[in-house]
């Protein structure tokens, strides 16, 4: 669970950073650019940057069944967080809630 709200904040930093060097890179018709656009040339890498690791992870990386040690992967969205055995399919819910 710690990589994954890891993954979450690193992604988001790194969306932050490739998000403000966009809007370096559009300098020169920074004045053309309706303010709106230039919003969202800056928080759509942070979010695209959030969320891609965290839905990556989530299908990627298996958890262990607690009850056959088969692969379980994130149930998305759930809340709260719900992992599924693919041999078993065990539902195991982890009894933790990330958003509202």
């Amino acid at each position: 669970m710690l990589i994954y709200v890891a993954l979450y904040f690193a992604g988001g930093a790194v969306g932050f950073i490739v998000g403000w060097l966009l809007l370096l890179a559009l300098t020169e018709t920074l004045e053309t650019i309706h303010p709106a656009v230039r919003v969202l040339i800056v928080l759509l890498p942070i979010i695209i940057g959030a969320y891609i690791p965290r839905l990556s992870f989530a299908r990627l990386v298996p958890a262990k069944c607690p009850t056959c040690s088969g692969p379980a992967y994130l149930m998305w969205p759930s809340r709260p967080i719900i992992y599924v055995c693919v041999p078993s399919g065990h539902r195991y819910s982890t009894g933790l809630r990330l958003g509202k």
